[in-house]
């Protein structure tokens, strides 16, 4: 996480599981290790709108491939969060959905792995929201 983070919003996050300390990779013996805070999976589930958990867990088939009815908003805001991506036909990732405005969008939604991972925490029960 980058940024600000005043002690009390760390106690109170780490607390309810939303984030946890992460032990980065010493570079020498003479300088120690410096911890930093990463977000959890629940920390995640917890940000996203009803619309985008029913997108990431109940509107995306066995493959990945997100429904052609899930809105291009969010889409679009769980390609921001990184648990989405758009590729083309041959499974490249794209920048975009490759709407031009004439044509329509040209490629396809899939869950990133990170977003399958966050679907799975979510399906299993283990956050309570």
């Amino acid at each position: 996480m980058t940024g600000k983070l005043t002690p009390r919003l760390i106690e109170e996050a780490s607390s309810d599981g939303f984030i946890a300390a992460v032990k980065a990779h010493e570079s020498s013996r003479a300088e120690p290790a410096i911890a930093a805070w990463g977000i959890t999976l629940a920390g995640r589930l917890a940000v996203l709108t009803p619309a985008q958990r029913t997108a990431l867990t109940e509107k995306v088939t066995e493959g990945g491939r997100f429904d052609s009815k899930v809105p291009w908003a969010t889409l679009r805001s769980l390609v921001g969060l990184q648990l989405a991506a758009y590729r083309d036909e041959h499974g490249v990732a794209q920048p975009s959905d490759g709407d031009d405005g004439v044509r329509g969008p040209q490629f396809a939604a899939f869950r990133t792995h990170l977003g399958r991972q966050l679907a799975e925490y979510a399906l299993a029960g283990s956050a309570t929201i």
